[in-house]
């Protein structure tokens, strides 16, 4: 029997976002389940980061638990969901979804991050040098997110 990876449910705007944490701390959502709350489609957004040279790397098929028991899904890693993000342009979906994807590309993976930081960072410790600059590297990341979005 294959077991679950620990998750939090976290509201957001509305919607829940789903955040599962692996045995090394990386963080991952549910493909789907951010498709669904942006009302994107699965497959062609799929095919999308499968063909991004960096965003293929941040997928993997992870063990969840739902109401039928635990299932494999696709998910992407929460450090990457920005740089995906930041490629929906909001003008070019319904007009009724840009506020909710702006919300998104601004603030979903800092939320994820949040929801799992006590497992991440300890406030007692001191972060490491790597830790340091992954932290850097990721708001670098948000930065450019941004950036790209205005």
């Amino acid at each position: 029997m294959t077991s679950a990876l620990p998750q939090r449910v976290i509201s957001f705007y509305g919607d829940e976002l789903l955040g599962v944490q692996q045995d090394d701390g990386t963080i991952y959502a549910p493909f789907a389940r951010i498709c669904d709350n942006l009302s994107l489609g699965r497959d062609g957004q799929a095919q999308r980061i499968r063909r991004h040279a960096v965003l293929s790397e941040a997928l993997a098929t992870l063990d969840i638990e739902t109401t039928s028991g635990v299932q494999p899904m696709l998910c992407l890693r929460a450090d990457a969901l920005p740089l995906w993000l930041a490629s929906i342009q909001a003008n070019r979906v319904r007009e009724e979804l840009r506020e909710k994807l702006i919300h998104y590309q601004r603030e979903a993976a800092k939320v994820l991050w949040q929801a799992f930081r006590g497992q991440i960072v300890r406030d007692d410790t001191p972060l490491s040098q790597e830790s340091g600059l992954a932290i850097s590297q990721l708001e670098q990341i948000v930065e450019q997110s941004r950036a790209m979005q205005r």
